[in-house]
This record gives structure tokens, C-alpha cells and sequence, in this order.
């Protein structure tokens, strides 16, 4: 009797574990498929707002807004300063990066990042040389870590051709735009005493 409790006991511990394996190799699935769809938007979204602004060459205009430049719903986007790394990029966010974000220490950087819904939508980080176009929303402000706007907030940007297209934030003169900024504090240990978003006008 105790033979077949034993038998019957191990069958069933058997079961569970193969419920759970393919529980955990479907969740893992899941995860993966997502991950590789939100990078192939994030891609498609790239390519889109890279191509019209290079298209800002044709007509050559003297100003233009955000929106007219990108194809893709977005709520929120932000402007890190260079010399900002990954993790520091998250934790403005308050999320994991699905894909990577650039860094490599150099002032002459791009970094501008767009979300809808709480999802990354859009990147565009690298050297402005190969981007071939600069962003530029941080405005007067020279000591900051991010900037952020939503998207009725931020209005014109200036546009100067100097072998590529480069943006700016309008001057407040021509149009405000109301953003806020990144504020946090640091114990000795590393991590956060605080840290929150600021309401500023960086024109």
C-alpha cells in the first residue's frame, strides 16, 4: 500500500512540475514576444521621425514643431543632458529600458526620448554627427539632468542648418513652452533621499 502512495505521490509531484515549467516557458514567451514588439515600434518610430527631419533640408523652414515631425501618438517626451547613463535614464522614467540607451560619456550627444501610456515609443541617442540632426529642449537651462514636456506643452522649435538639421527650443518671446525638470537628492550610500518632477519654463 505504502509502494503505491508512493507511486501516486510521485506522479502527482510530476504533474505539478510540468504545469509549472510551462507555466513559467509561457510567461517567458510572452515576455520575450512583447519585449521584441515594443523594439520593433520603438525601431519603426526611429526611423520615421529621423526621416522627417532630414526631410527638413528640402523646404528648409525656420521653425517647426514636434508634432509635425512625429507619426506616432506620444504624451510625454524627455531631454537628457550628455554624460546621462542608463540607469539614471530609467529611473527618471521609472522604468526598464527595452532596448539600449546611448552613453558614452561625451558632451556631444543626443538624447530624446518619447513615451505614451507609460511605454517608450521612441529613442534617439547617438553622436549628432551620426544622427546626422540634433534635439536640443533643454533651452537657458545648462545644469540639469532631464527635461520633460507633455506634448500640448511644448510647442516651437527653431531649426538651423549647419550640415544638418539642428533644434532648439523657441525663445519664450515667440512662444512658451512649460516643461518641468528633474530633481533628486542622494544619500552617501547611493541611492535616492528623494526625487521628483519640477514644474519650470525652460525658455
Amino acid at each position: 500500500m505504502k509502494k503505491y502512495i508512493k507511486i501516486i505521490t510521485a506522479v502527482v509531484i510530476c504533474f505539478i512540475v510540468a504545469f509549472i515549467m510551462l507555466f513559467l516557458a509561457k510567461k517567458v514567451y510572452y515576455k520575450v514576444k512583447n519585449i521584441r514588439y515594443e523594439r520593433q515600434i520603438i525601431e519603426k518610430n526611429n526611423y520615421s521621425l529621423l526621416q522627417n527631419i532630414q526631410k527638413l533640408t528640402e523646404t528648409k523652414p525656420k521653425s517647426v514643431t514636434l508634432q509635425e515631425l512625429t507619426d506616432f501618438e506620444w504624451d510625454y517626451v524627455y531631454n537628457f543632458a550628455p554624460y546621462t547613463n542608463q540607469k539614471y535614464i530609467e529611473d527618471m522614467i521609472g522604468m526598464k529600458s527595452c532596448i539600449p540607451m546611448y552613453f558614452r560619456g561625451d558632451g556631444d550627444e543626443t538624447s530624446i526620448l518619447f513615451m505614451n501610456k507609460g511605454k517608450i515609443v521612441c529613442y534617439l541617442g547617438g553622436k549628432k554627427d551620426n544622427l546626422k540632426c540634433m534635439i536640443s529642449l533643454n533651452g537657458s537651462y545648462t545644469n540639469y539632468n532631464a527635461i520633460r514636456y507633455a506634448n500640448q506643452n511644448i510647442n516651437t522649435l527653431y531649426v538651423e542648418y549647419d550640415g544638418y538639421p539642428r533644434l532648439y527650443l523657441a525663445d519664450k518671446e515667440v512662444v512658451k513652452s512649460k516643461g518641468e525638470k528633474f530633481e533628486f537628492k542622494m544619500k552617501d550610500n547611493g541611492k535616492y533621499e528623494s526625487k521628483k518632477w519640477v514644474e519650470c519654463t525652460p525658455n
